[in-house]
């Protein structure tokens, strides 16, 4: 779902994490926990937010360069899979953010 937040919950350390969709396609039910020093596993709610959920600092891509890629994740991105990393800075909000701060005077 492009734009949709999910929360990833791990059953081990009950640490936490949230991610954007930035492209179309299918995301994993479970993903290795984020969580330094946890070998859990991460499990998603679904798209269900919750009040108390972290700030996005993950989120599932389009993977372009296919010739990159092993046989496993290709076939992955194949079926329509997304890959995880960490948010993007968004470069042109964040100059527009400070342009507008800039001509306020701050």
């Amino acid at each position: 779902m492009l734009n949709a937040t999910n929360c990833y919950v791990c059953k081990t350390c009950n640490g936490k994490i949230s991610t954007r969709d930035i492209d179309e396609g299918t995301t994993p039910f479970g993903i290795a926990c984020k969580m330094e020093g946890c070998k859990g596993i991460m499990y998603s709610r679904f798209y269900r937010p919750m009040e108390g959920d972290p700030p996005v600092t993950f989120e599932w891509y389009r993977r372009r360069w296919q010739w990159f890629m092993s046989r496993m994740e290709r076939d992955h991105h194949d079926k329509g899979g997304l890959f995880l990393r960490p948010a993007q800075v968004d470069m042109a909000a964040k100059a527009i953010e400070a342009a507008e701060g800039f001509r306020r005077g701050k």
